[in-house]
């Protein structure tokens, strides 16, 4: 989020590539669909995840995603289906994905829409709820 401790030294990094064109250390928003509407691509190079929201947000505006293949990630997105999954960690392999969808058009366009139809069959309120409640009446032993 270009928030915290490391923000100085990120910046530094950012200055010294001269890459301050193209990376923006942007802080806490509440803009998040505005942003993600201007973007090409969204990318989640995560160590560590519980439930992704920002991740599902992309999802839902049909961006194509690239993330690490973390729990809380890997158990959302589907590599080569819904996103592309690269290990945690692996600077050249992020590269190497993010590369792929900037020349490849196709594959960008056909990963976000089928990140946005696993949204939409998957994580909208109305059908979370209702996995929820089946959830809940089955280990009850309930039926509806």
């Amino acid at each position: 989020m270009g928030e915290g401790q490391l923000r100085e030294k990120l910046q530094h990094i950012i200055d010294a590539r001269k890459l301050q064109h193209v990376v923006r250390l942007v802080g806490h928003r509440v803009d998040v669909p505005r942003l993600l509407s201007a973007s090409d691509i969204f990318v989640l190079p995560s160590l560590f995840e519980g439930l992704p929201f920002a991740m599902l947000e992309a999802m839902a505006m049909g961006k194509p995603i690239i993330a690490s293949a973390v729990e809380g990630i890997k158990d959302i997105l589907e590599h080569n289906r819904t996103g592309l999954l690269v290990p945690p960690g692996d600077s050249t392999q992020l590269n190497t994905a993010v590369v792929k969808l900037q020349s490849d058009k196709a594959l960008a366009q056909r990963l976000g829409e089928a990140a946005r139809r696993e949204f939409e069959a998957c994580y909208v309120q109305d059908v979370m709820v209702s996995r929820m409640m089946h959830l809940y009446e089955r280990l009850l032993g309930c039926s509806a």
